[in-house]
Order: C-alpha cells, then structure tokens, then sequence
C-alpha cells in the first residue's frame, strides 16, 4: 500500500533534487570567492628563495636568447622589488645546489654575491 501512494513522477523529482544537491556541493567544494582585497604589505624583511632551472633544455633559443636568459631577467625584476628582503638562489638540473645563500640587497653588491648561472649539458 505505501508504494501506491507515491505521487506519480515522484522519483524524478528526487533524481532531480539529487543531483542539484551534488550539483552545489561540488560548486561550494571549489571554494568560489566574490570580489577581490588588496593586502597592502610589502615585502620589505621577507626571506625569498628563487629555484632556477639551469638544465640544458633552458639553453633553447624559443624564446630570444635562451629561455635560461629570460629567466635570470625575471628574477632580477622580482629582486628589484624586494628591496631590504634576504634572497637566496637554488639552481637546478636533476640535483639542486646553492648558487646563492640569503643576502640582503646590499650584501648582495658586495664583489662575491654575483652569481653567473649556465646551462649544464
């Protein structure tokens, strides 16, 4: 008797708020976020470490000169604005080393702290 008193299309109506549900548990799973703020910080005393791919696959010319000279003209833009924060540089090709510890821009003048980054072959 109870199946004979279900409303007909009663289990599309389930299916339906079902899915819905699913729907918008996956939507609030994705963590969306309205509007934008502005952290006004600066990065003045920041401790950054910038790992460089120095590989030979880095010495290709698809980007003019060599995609390893677009990326040292990068970090260099991102260390102009950092100015007083400690920069360490990591150079890698299948094992990392220390091309650069941590130094603040003005030790980073001194004659030893330049840094000269090749590709390995």
């Amino acid at each position: 008797m109870l199946l004979e008193q279900r409303l007909p299309g009663g289990r599309r109506v389930g299916a339906a708020l079902r899915i819905g549900a699913l729907a918008l548990l996956g939507i609030g799973a994705a963590g969306p976020e309205w509007g934008y703020q502005w952290c006004g910080g600066s990065a003045f005393g920041a401790e950054v470490v910038l790992a460089v791919d120095v590989s030979a696959s880095m010495d290709v010319r698809d980007v003019p000169p060599s995609r390893l000279e677009e990326a040292r003209r990068e970090a260099l833009a991102v260390l102009d604005q950092l100015g007083g924060s400690k920069v360490g540089v990591v150079a890698f090709a299948g094992d990392a080393r220390a091309a650069l510890s941590a130094h603040t821009r003005s030790q980073r003048r001194a004659p030893g702290a330049r840094v000269t980054l090749d590709a390995r072959r």
